[in-house]
C-alpha cells in the first residue's frame, strides 16, 4: 500500500475515532523509509503531528517518534566541509558510545506501546483483555500488558480465531470486567496461576467466591434432596402444586439448613414426575 494511500486511510480512521485501526496504520507508514519528496506530496507529516496529543497514549507516542524521525528530512542539507581529523586516543575510541539512530527510536516506542499482530481479530482480543486486565494503580503492575498478551497467546494457540477462541474470549474479558470479582485480576496479575491455566479455568474458578457459595449452596441441597436414606421424616400432602405437571402428589421434609432462629426449609418431591423444588 503507498504512502498516500496510508495517509488516506489514516486520517479517515481517525476522525471515525477507531483507535485501533489509527494504531495499526501508523506502524504499517513506520516500515516505510519516508522521504522528503513523501512528507510534501501526501502531507502524511501533518496527520500525524497532528496525532502526537492524541487522547490514546499509545496513538500519541507513535506519532512523536515517528515526526521525530522525520524531523530531519524537512532541515536544508549544509554543504559538507572536510575538515581534518584530530586523532583520537585509543582509550578515548574504545569508551566512546554509538549514537542512537531515528530507527533505533521508532524501534524503542513501538516496543514500549503494544504487541499487535496484525490480525485484526486477535488485536480486538489483546486490546479488550488488557483494558479489562487494567489495575486501578498501572504501576503497581507495570507488566500487565505482557500478562494480558500471553493470555491471548496462549487462547490463539490452543484455538486458533475459530469459534472457540472467540466464545472464551468474552467468557474471560466478561469475568475480568467484573466488579464482584476483583481477586480474579488480583491472582493473575500476581502470577497465582500462568496464562495456560487462565484459559482452561472452569466456570467455577473463574467465578467469584460469593457466586461458588451460592453453587456451592445449591449443589448441597439439590444432594440432600436427592437422598433415599435422608432421615428426616417424610410426609405425603396436596399442600404443594407441582410447577411441571401441576399435580398436587408431594412428598416432602423439613430440614434447618440456615439460623437455629430461621424458619426450616421444606424439601418438596413430586411422587408423578419426580420434579424437586425447595421453600
Amino acid at each position: 500500500m503507498s504512502v498516500e494511500q496510508l495517509a488516506s486511510i489514516l486520517k479517515s480512521e481517525n476522525e471515525k475515532g477507531n483507535d485501533d485501526s489509527v494504531l495499526d496504520v501508523l506502524e504499517q507508514i513506520a516500515e516505510i523509509e519516508i522521504t522528503l519528496n513523501h512528507l510534501k506530496k501526501t502531507g502524511v507529516g501533518k496527520i500525524v503531528n497532528k496525532l502526537r496529543k492524541h487522547s490514546n497514549s499509545e496513538v500519541g507516542n507513535l506519532a512523536k517518534a515517528l515526526i521525530q524521525r522525520w524531523k530531519p528530512l524537512a532541515k536544508p542539507k549544509k554543504k559538507h566541509v572536510q575538515i581534518p581529523q584530530k586523532k583520537i586516543a585509543p582509550s578515548l575510541q574504545s569508551n566512546s558510545a554509538a549514537p542512537r539512530t531515528n530507527v533505533d527510536v521508532v524501534k524503542n516506542a513501538m516496543a514500549a506501546i503494544s504487541h499487535l499482530t496484525g490480525n485484526k481479530v486477535r488485536d480486538s482480543v489483546r486490546t479488550s483483555i488488557k483494558n479489562a486486565l487494567k489495575p486501578s494503580d498501572p504501576s503497581a503492575s507495570p507488566d500487565y500488558e505482557q500478562i494480558a498478551y500471553a493470555v491471548e497467546d496462549e487462547m490463539f494457540a490452543a484455538w486458533g480465531c475459530q469459534k472457540k477462541y472467540r466464545e472464551r474470549a468474552r467468557d474471560l474479558i466478561f469475568n475480568l470486567r467484573d466488579p464482584k470479582n476483583p481477586d480474579l485480576n488480583e491472582n493473575l496479575l500476581a502470577r497465582a496461576f500462568t496464562p495456560l491455566d487462565f484459559i482452561n479455568f472452569t466456570a467455577d474458578q473463574l467465578a467469584s467466591s460469593e457466586r461458588r457459595k451460592e453453587t456451592q449452596k445449591i449443589r448441597d441441597w439439590e444432594t440432600q434432596a436427592a437422598r433415599s436414606d435422608h432421615q428426616v421424616a417424610k410426609a405425603m400432602t396436596d399442600e404443594f402444586k407441582c410447577g411441571k405437571c401441576k399435580q398436587r402428589k408431594c412428598s416432602y421434609y423439613q430440614q434447618q439448613t440456615r439460623g437455629a432462629d430461621e424458619p426450616m426449609t421444606v424439601f418438596i418431591r413430586c411422587i408423578v414426575c419426580g420434579n424437586r423444588w425447595r421453600q
